[in-house]
């Protein structure tokens, strides 16, 4: 539980930075590279966790096969604070976010690549995020 609230507090700490394909700093993140650096924060990260070339709509199942290995799979009921969120928009899982509930309200914090937002983002669950929701992670 203490490693997901740093995962939090990471994530959190990033809002309002820019997004960046393939972003891994302060100078922008994608989705993955928020993520990826809040693991690397808590000593967490592992070298083949990084698909460092992929497009602006990852194809197949590579993201959900890393998780896989590496993180317990969680059900949406089941979240925590600082639980990983695979999200899909096609086909395939293809977006992360983490998990935050506020006073019972269920928040996502991403990176986000929409140009209408372009930038490291918290805001509520909608149904929308909802139905595009595949698992949930959690550190083992």
């Amino acid at each position: 539980m203490e490693l997901n609230i740093k995962i939090l507090e990471f994530v959190l700490s990033k809002l309002g930075l820019p997004f960046l394909h393939i972003g891994r700093n302060d100078n922008g993140y994608d989705c993955a590279g928020l993520y990826l650096q809040a693991l690397k924060s808590i000593g967490k990260f592992e070298s083949d966790m990084d698909l460092r070339v992929y497009g602006r709509s990852p194809e197949g199942n590579k993201i959900a096969k890393i998780f896989n290995k590496y993180f317990d799979r969680v059900e949406y009921k089941d979240l925590i604070d600082g639980d990983a969120m695979l999200f899909k928009f096609l086909d395939n899982p293809q977006h992360i976010a983490v998990y935050q509930n506020s006073d019972g309200v269920d928040y996502m914090v991403h990176a986000y690549g929409d140009p209408s937002v372009n930038k490291v983002v918290r805001h509520v669950i909608d149904e929308k995020w909802k139905k595009r929701f595949v698992m949930g992670y959690r550190i083992k």
